[in-house]
């Protein structure tokens, strides 16, 4: 059944009179020139009054009565209808806040939690979209930048725009710093303040908040910290990836954001938070129940930090964490305590299947420690190692972890120093490997010193094996007898899966040529 327009919100002007409907005020029709001019009634000089005269004059002093009688009605209309709808608009979110309350000590996914959210909010009458309403959230976001003097940020207007247009029971910001068209207008310190502002009310309903790449410092953090993520209840992703974030500035979000019990995707990388501002994120990984993904590489994080990630990773039932990127941690020691913790974690951790430990100092010994921890997992799909001190005695134990039952689907050795001087005794443990194991997709070995010899060795396993997808081998010490056996792979005709490398060959003058793709991009 319709609702009447009262109901609606919209405004309510009563209709004057019937006997009033064919009359016209010749001031107000416009365009008449010779309307006679008003005048005051018993003034000297002034032609008496008739009867139709007087009968005008009356009707004139009742219509303007009628008149201001329907300015006051429609202005006490508005007032109450305004007050029902900001006494509705509170109410509804209460409602919103206390049925996320109850669904988080009920402990349901996250899916159902968001749909029963979603529902509230449709059935009270739309508070969100309130804020949708006319883009009322957008001029609001231009406005408050004119007032601060600020460039209103493109990449936030379009994310508003965009989230108006799709009316869901969410929004969202991406507002990515290294996009040509806000490079010189990045979001600020100074800019949080007014999203403190415009954002308060519907912040409630923030899915997705991305301000990677601008320039954010200890400031701006606590001030988003400070005024916004506390009520940010429905936010799932949360990207502050190259920013100036410190430790004081991580420690203020890392305390907001366990107020945000559906958070799934928590990106703090490339950010100096160090030794305090790793040990914060991880009481949240502690505390949180929902977080599937945590990027910290870059960041300045000690061992300290990485001991204490790693405790809490080997408390079984405690995290759900499935991708985590800890790449390049201050490891100020020769010892590798930190590889051995990181190898006990990855024994009974079944949740995490993408692990990122590039630039994590690990040598020969420490891989072989790791491998005999692996060799337990059975959940592992990723694995990057790129950028350590692995030589040739490494990759023979990595050899022997992908002949076993491995799960493996992605193995990144780039910018290691497995066929350092020649030697292609790693090399060929891992071209052994490969000729059995049928779940690796994907193979980086960039970088590795690899001489014609050990390519060979790899080329010769490669063409055995069907379930490889891609292999990177470009940055190598390539001769004539390993070009021609890959030209001869890669060519072949009766092979039923190509495989992708990040290569091309070609013949010249009977001669082989390897050539880089620039724009490779493996499966892993």
């Amino acid at each position: 059944m319709s609702e009447s327009p009262q109901a609606q919100g919209e405004e309510f002007t009563p209709s004057p009179p019937d006997s009033q409907l064919g009359e016209e005020d010749p001031a107000a029709a416009g365009g008449v020139e010779d309307a006679p001019e008003p005048f005051s009634p018993g003034a000297d000089g002034d032609p008496p009054l008739e009867d139709g005269g007087a009968e005008a004059a009356s009707d004139d002093i009742e219509l303007q009565a009628q008149r201001a009688s329907a300015v006051k009605i429609q202005s006490t209309f508005r007032g109450n209808k305004g007050r029902e709808r900001a006494s509705r608009r509170s109410q509804e979110l209460d409602e919103a806040v206390a049925t996320a309350d109850l669904i988080e000590g009920a402990g349901q996914d996250n899916a159902q939690i968001m749909q029963q959210l979603g529902s509230t909010v449709r059935q009270g009458g739309g508070t969100l979209a309130s804020y949708f309403e006319g883009q009322k959230i957008v001029k609001d976001y231009r406005e408050a930048c004119v007032v601060a003097g600020l460039r209103a940020n493109r990449l936030v207007e379009r994310s508003l725009i965009e989230s108006c247009e799709r009316d869901g029971d969410s929004f969202f910001i991406e507002a990515c710093g290294n996009n040509p068209i806000v490079f010189s207008s990045r979001v600020s310190d100074v800019e949080m303040q007014v999203w403190s502002q415009v954002f308060a009310g519907p912040i409630t309903f923030l899915s997705h908040l991305d301000l990677s790449y601008n320039t954010l410092s200890n400031v701006g953090a606590e001030t988003l910290a400070r005024a916004l993520l506390p009520e940010a209840r429905g936010l799932s992703v949360l990207n502050l990836r190259g920013n100036s974030i410190g430790a004081s500035g991580c420690v203020a979000l890392c305390a907001a954001l366990k107020r945000c019990p559906y958070l799934r995707h928590l990106d703090l990388s490339h950010n100096p938070i160090e030794q305090a501002g790793g040990l914060a994120v991880v009481e949240v990984v502690r505390q949180s129940e929902s977080l599937e993904e945590l990027l910290i590489a870059d960041t300045e994080i000690d061992i300290d930090a990485l001991v204490a990630l790693t405790t809490v990773l080997v408390s079984e039932g405690v995290s759900t964490l499935k991708v985590c990127n800890i790449e390049n941690p201050r490891i100020n020691t020769l010892q590798e305590e930190h590889t051995v913790h990181l190898g006990r974690m990855l024994r009974v951790n079944h949740f995490l299947s993408e692990i990122y430990l590039g630039k994590c100092r690990m040598r020969d010994d420490g891989i072989r420690q790791l491998v005999s921890f692996l060799l337990e997992n059975k959940t592992l799909r990723v694995l990057d190692l790129r950028c350590n001190e692995i030589g040739a005695e490494g990759a023979k134990s990595l050899g022997t972890l992908l002949k076993t039952d491995c799960q493996l689907t992605s193995l990144n050795l780039s910018a290691n120093r497995i066929g350092e001087k020649g030697n292609a005794q790693g090399a060929k443990a891992i071209a052994e490997a490969l000729f059995n194991n049928r779940m690796l997709t994907h193979l980086d070995l960039n970088h590795n010193e690899l001489c014609g010899e050990a390519l060979q060795l790899i080329a010769a396993n490669v063409d055995q094996n069907s379930t490889l997808e891609s292999l990177a081998l470009f940055h190598n010490t390539w001769d004539q007898p390993a070009a021609y056996k890959f030209h001869h792979i890669l060519n072949d005709r009766a092979r039923v899966f190509k495989i992708n490398v990040d290569f091309v060959t070609s013949e010249v003058d009977l001669r082989i040529d390897i050539c880089k793709i620039h724009d490779f991009r493996g499966s892993g």
